[in-house]
């Protein structure tokens, strides 16, 4: 599993595998998720990435994000 980072348009992109993506479904706002050929995962396109590792509830697991030279750093949120 790969993570990349976009800070132009600030988005994550989470590849699980090298494969062309066929087709692209919306699985929730901001959340698109991509498939080979065969049905299978290939990766998620997150938008708003940063935002969105922020804005966590109490208790949440989620981390805060900053993006620094094109990579995104995150730490766990306490």
């Amino acid at each position: 599993m790969k993570m990349h980072y976009y800070p132009d348009t600030d988005s994550l992109y989470v590849e699980f595998k090298r494969e062309p993506s066929v087709e692209t479904r919306e699985v929730a706002d901001g959340l698109n998720m991509d498939l080979d050929a065969q049905g299978n995962v290939v990766g998620f396109d997150i938008d708003h990435a940063r935002r969105t590792a922020r804005t966590g509830h109490p208790g949440d697991s989620r981390a805060t994000c900053k993006g620094v030279q094109g990579r995104l750093t995150c730490l766990p949120a306490h």
